[in-house]
Order: structure tokens, then sequence, then C-alpha cells
């Protein structure tokens, strides 16, 4: 059966493989629901898809590809024991698909499951020693691990492989940065951006190796473009924020940190970073913004005031005694 697969999806936006677009009024037959399901995930229907591939199984229950496209409109929904559970299926039916064991293992990268990414990414390589994607799937699994020397050669892989993916280059960047190995972090986020301007993950991973070399400027100005190219990145406001904090530039900071809670509430670093930079903040503050009590704080009078209260009062209410 000569049928339409979804593109394979894989991490951070590199997508393999084509799809064939064919609209349909109605669907009678299990390719027909199959290519309307492939509509649907286009236009992030993801229900509906699930439902034209539910049906295109119905009518055709050893139906390989529309298990493996079901599993790809549930990764998008984040459910990915699903997703799982189709990716099993269309392997079952069809054993030497290395697309489904690619897309298993990244649903089980995402679950932090990475020995058994790791275990699908090899099935992978051993069935298409040359299939590029795979190498920087494992790559992440073992990123994940902390293994990282073990993933920069699986990214190496990648890139040699494909050199003019930009993804290995930024995965390699950032295996290169939790080795603190900076210089060469930086060189594959200049690489990556080389190749894809408007990557905008990539100005943001190369701000922050920049900044553990302090070299706040550069990583400000890298932070500023991702941030441009994408008003909704996140961490390029939580990191920018960072950097403020260290030149000491709070009220700034501050605005960052605001800008990462407001768009990802749950984003727990951003609240204990904007803590300290009030902290930071109020401890810089002159005695006239802060008024009496400050003042008399930073004098130690405060105490002293106090207990002179304490005794006036005392000393009175005896009085009337």
């Amino acid at each position: 059966m000569n049928a339409t697969k979804l593109p394979k999806r894989v991490l951070l936006g590199t997508l393999i493989g084509i799809c064939l677009f064919i609209p349909f009024a109605t669907a009678e037959t299990a390719d027909e629901w199959n290519e309307k399901g492939i509509n649907y995930v286009e236009s992030t229907e993801y229900e509906k898809a699930i439902e034209c591939f539910d049906k295109a199984i119905e009518l055709d229950p050893e139906y390989s590809v529309a298990y493996f496209n079901r599993g790809v409109a549930y990764y998008y929904l984040k459910q990915y024991d699903q997703a799982i559970k189709d990716y099993n299926k269309a392997i079952e039916l069809d054993p030497y698909d290395v697309d489904s064991y690619n897309n298993r293992g990244l649903a089980y990268y995402l679950l932090q499951q990475y020995g058994l990414a790791i275990e699908d990414y090899n099935k992978v390589i051993r069935l298409n020693p040359n299939y590029a994607v795979a190498y920087n799937n494992r790559g992440l699994a073992y990123n994940g691990l902390k293994q990282y020397e073990l993933a920069i050669e699986d990214y190496t892989k990648a890139i040699e492989l494909n050199p003019n993916n930009a993804e290995p280059y930024n995965n390699r960047g950032l295996a290169y940065r939790e080795s603190k190995q900076y210089e060469p972090a930086i060189e594959d986020y200049t690489k990556a951006i080389e190749l894809n301007p408007n990557y905008a993950e990539a100005y943001n991973n190369r701000g922050v190796a920049y900044h553990y070399l302090k070299q706040y400027e550069s990583a400000v100005k890298d932070y500023n473009k991702a941030i441009e190219l994408n008003p909704k990145l996140t961490m390029a406001y939580n990191s920018r924020g960072l950097v403020q904090f260290d030149l000491q530039q709070y009220e700034l900071a501050i605005e960052d940190f605001d800008k990462t809670i407001e768009l990802d509430p749950n984003f727990s670093e951003a609240y204990t970073n904007r803590e300290l930079a009030r902290s930071k903040m109020e401890e810089q503050k002159t005695p006239e913004e802060t008024g009496f009590e400050a003042i008399l704080a930073i004098t130690g009078l405060l105490v002293v005031a106090n207990k002179l209260k304490r005794w006036h009062r005392s000393s009175h209410d005896n009085s009337s005694l």
C-alpha cells in the first residue's frame, strides 16, 4: 500500500520526509482517511486527525502507516504514552521502519526514559547507518544522561552526514557548554546561526556561553536578537535578566523576570531570581529613598528608639496607676 506518512518529528524543529496533502470532501477508503488525517495535523487539529486515523485503522487494522501517523498526532498533543503505543504497533507491522523507531525514541526521550530512547536509536542506526537524525537524537539522550563525550561524538557524526543542518551544531554546543568548554560551544552556535540566521534558540544559547565567560555585552546582544526573532522565547528573558543582575542593573533584571513569569507562570526559577533582584535593589536604596525608619536602622538607632517608646509608654501607664 503506497500511503502517505506524516513528516517525522525530530527535536528542535527538524522535519524529515515529505508530506503530500490531498483534500477530500468525503473519505471512504483507508488511504483517504489517512490523507484527511494528515490535513488535520497540518492545520493543528490533532483530535480530528486522530479520528481520521482511527477510521483508517478500523477499515484496515494492519495499516502500519495510519498507526505511525496517529502516533505523530498524539506526539503533538504531548500524549507520549499513547504515541509510543502506536509506534509499537507500527513496528510490529513493519519491523524495518526506521522512522517508527526514531519517533518512539523521541517520545521516550521526552519522558526522560533515556535508556529506552538510546535502544531505539541504536536500532535505527543498525538498520540505516547513514540516518543522520538518529545520531542527533541519540546525542540528546546521552546529553540527558550527562554523558557529554558520547553526545558530542553523536552530534559530530550527524554533522558529518549532514553538514548543512543547524540542529546538531546547536546541540553539540549545548554539550560543550555543559562540559564547560565555552569557546567550542560558541563556535558551534555561531555555525548554527550561519546555517539558520533565524535560529532564536542558538542566539540564546550563545548568549549563555558568553555570560559564563563574563562577556556581558555580547551576551545581552545575543539575548536581544533571540527575543527579536521569537518574542515568546521565555528562556531568553530569564537569561538576559541574569546578566542584568550580574551588572547590578536590578530594575532591568526585574523587568525581564516579570516578562518570563508572564510568558510562563510555572517558570519557578524566575520567581527566585526576581526576589533576589528585588532584595539587591532594596540594598541599593539611599536613606532618603527608604525613609526615617531606614535612617534609624542604618545608624543603629531603631532598636533604641523602639525601647524608648516602650519605656515611655510603660512609665506613663505606671504613673497613672
